[in-house]
């Protein structure tokens, strides 16, 4: 409750060439197939019944506001105008991402620039991404790169492994892996040696299946939003992955458990060994999370504070750790 009083939306501005495969993302980031409503940039809504063929393009004004009804945390932003690459579209989308960002109400400022780049041709870049990722600064927003239809890249590198030699079940269990290689090195370089390299980037497959997910989108979201609000947020706001949302319960509720241990056993020792461990799981902030872990955390400050068996057993029992294990 206290999260949605702070910040009620989480407002994503997503920008990508017509056929991209933006408005399939955003209904499974929000796990819906219907269609969006769509407000001006004084919150009212636009009746669907006064929308015609010939002033449908108006209706992507990058001011007006594209929300779910099943689904409204979410408030998102569409510029398809920036396919165009001239000066005065790249103007536009900077200059409605700064006035954004001026705002003191944390709900108005865009949070997250999700770019759509469909790859299922050779021309991978076109001039308006080069322009937006050399040029634009994006005032705090990051952006995720979006490689959209990027099944196409797996079936030429399924056809090139055939060529190489492999059989058929080889070709096809190497063929993601080597189709992300190849781009990795052949056009990834493209716009990470630009002024405005993405924060993140993500490979979308499939998208057109029923069980096709944006779960990693969410994830490498969650990870560019520095603002703890924000992030809670967004991960409790999306409905693309449960997983994400029980990693975020875990940091948020978790680790204020294992805070008071340390404050129990006030010891440098002990917190130089939690801190060890935990860069040694290389997992972040939730890698002491299992009954084990805790067990093997109070064995070890054992002979210190004279704990018994017992104490170490009862220590890593589920209620203990706040969240059943």
């Amino acid at each position: 409750m206290k999260l949605r009083q702070k910040c009620k939306h989480f407002r994503i501005l997503i920008i990508g060439r017509a056929n991209a495969g933006k408005t399939t993302i955003l209904q499974k980031i929000c796990n819906t197939n219907e269609e969006a409503t769509i407000q001006d940039a004084k919150g009212n809504m636009i009746p669907m019944s006064t929308i015609t063929p010939s002033n449908m393009r108006g209706m992507h004004d990058i001011e007006k506001s594209l929300i779910f009804p099943s689904n409204q945390g979410f408030v998102f932003h569409d510029s398809r105008g920036i396919e165009a690459g001239g000066k005065q579209e790249l103007d536009i989308v900077q200059n409605f991402i700064a006035k954004r960002a001026k705002s003191h109400n944390l709900e108005d400022r865009i949070h997250v620039i999700w770019y759509c780049i469909p790859v299922d041709n050779d021309r991978i870049f076109t001039a308006a991404e080069k322009s937006f990722f050399d040029n634009l600064s994006r005032h705090g927003a990051p952006v995720i790169a979006i490689f959209t239809k990027f099944d196409h890249r797996d079936i030429e590198s399924f056809m090139s492994l055939q060529e190489e030699g492999l059989e058929d079940a080889e070709a096809k269990a190497k063929a993601s892996q080597h189709a992300k290689e190849v781009f990795e090195k052949e056009y990834l370089p493209d716009i990470y040696n630009l002024s405005y390299p993405p924060q993140r980037h993500v490979y979308l497959r499939d998208m057109q299946e029923p069980d096709s997910s944006v779960s990693e989108l969410a994830e490498r979201t969650a990870e560019v939003l520095e603002n703890g609000v924000l992030r809670l947020m967004f991960v409790s706001t999306q409905r693309s992955s449960i997983t994400l949302c029980i990693k975020y319960a875990i940091e948020q509720y978790v680790l204020p458990f294992y805070a008071l241990l340390i404050l129990y056993f006030p010891s440098r020792v002990v917190v130089k060994w939690f801190i060890d461990y935990r860069k040694k799981s290389h997992k972040g902030p939730a890698a002491l999370m299992s009954r084990a872990d805790v067990y093997q955390f109070a064995c070890h400050v054992r002979p210190f504070y004279s704990l018994k068996s017992t104490d170490c057993f009862l220590l890593s029992l589920p209620g203990s750790c706040v969240v059943p294990i």
